[in-house]
């Protein structure tokens, strides 16, 4: 009988216990990712230092410097690569073609169609 009033003593210290390691470990976990995340996003802003430096330097061209800091950029941002590309192409005045046609609207012939099944518009 003492064995079990020692128990039920115990059992509440214990549960306290285990919750407030569980508790340590999540605000351990949150700080972590939080500081991770930060460290990674200022070594990307780095990196594009690095990449203008390269580009003004003439190491790498404008088309590579460009690729480059989209692909930060949409890492960073969680968005889409070839939407952001598309929409820098754009923006600087120039064109892109819709998936499956041309710059002109064109629809572009299937791989296994002869000449003759897809005549130009």
């Amino acid at each position: 009988m003492n064995a079990r009033v020692a128990l039920t003593e115990m059992l509440p210290w214990l549960a306290l216990l285990l919750g407030l390691a569980l508790l340590g470990g999540l605000i351990v976990f949150l700080l972590h990712k939080h500081y991770l995340k930060a460290s990674d996003d200022d070594a990307q802003r780095g990196f594009l230092d690095d990449l203008r430096r390269l580009r003004d330097e003439g190491e790498i061209t404008e088309d590579e410097y460009e690729t480059a800091r989209l692909k930060v950029i949409a890492r960073l941002t969680g968005k889409d690569f070839e939407q952001l590309r598309d929409d820098a192409i754009r923006k600087a005045g120039g064109r892109v073609a819709e998936p499956g046609h041309d710059l002109l609207g064109r629809t572009l012939p299937t791989p296994n169609a002869s000449p003759d099944e897809n005549p130009p518009r």
